[in-house]
């Protein structure tokens, strides 16, 4: 070959290709790699999401969504993102965090008109059956409803876990009584105050650990 610019003449070689090593796989090693293959791929995290121990703010201690139970996640995930359980030093007090994704917000205007839905909420005030909350604020840019944390789990994990249905038949019978008619209080005072909440189902149930039934999400309502 020749340059085009100096003229210069050079030899190009043949490229040749360098000797592949192999090596037969011991049987341990085959049933390890079928093993592996096999594996359903690890569901990523979102790159933002807190850690248990995190440190909000200097105010907002991540802990727990479950109590720390083996194997599940430290937040719970929703239609809009996600849901932290945290401790707020200054009032001894765990919160729920509701944090939207970011791509749920186009606009600085998104942002408002999400956080004067969630005003309809906070008015409502303390209810027993319904879950009370007490602020949004703006963390990282993004709004965040602070929400009474309740514990025991929704309606439909109880479904599922059978849990509403431990007992003799009355005792279920009464169970499942009870909590319909908290959970229809609940619903009856945010319809005395104009608001409808759009969007009931066994997911949105709260309820405590000792049968204690709570409306939530009145962010998403319309009066």
């Amino acid at each position: 070959g020749q340059c085009k610019k100096c003229s210069t003449t050079f030899t190009l070689a043949e490229p040749t290709e360098a000797p592949v090593e192999t090596r037969t796989l011991e049987p341990g090693e085959r049933e390890a790699l079928r093993e592996a293959a096999s594996r359903p791929a690890l569901e990523a995290e979102p790159a933002d999401v807190w850690k248990v121990g995190d440190v909000i703010l200097n105010v907002y201690e991540v802990r727990p969504i479950d109590g720390g139970k083996e194997g599940t996640k430290h937040y719970a995930e929703g239609g809009m993102g996600l849901v932290y359980r945290v401790h707020h030093r200054g009032w001894d007090l765990d919160l729920a965090v509701k944090s939207p994704k970011s791509e749920c917000f186009d606009t600085e205007q998104g942002k408002r008109d999400f956080e004067r839905e969630c005003k309809t909420w906070i008015e409502l005030g303390l209810h027993p059956n319904i879950v009370s909350c007490y602020y949004v604020r703006r963390v990282d840019g993004i709004p965040r409803v602070f929400a009474e944390f309740v514990e025991g789990g929704s309606l439909e994990e109880w479904i599922h876990s059978r849990k509403l249905y431990e007992g003799n038949g009355d005792e279920v019978v009464t169970r499942i009584l009870d909590i319909a008619i908290q959970f229809a209080r609940g619903l009856y005072a945010a319809h005395a105050c104009g608001v409808i909440h759009q969007d009931i189902k066994p997911a949105n149930v709260l309820l405590t650990h000792d049968g204690t039934a709570k409306v939530p999400d009145f962010g998403f309502a319309r009066a």
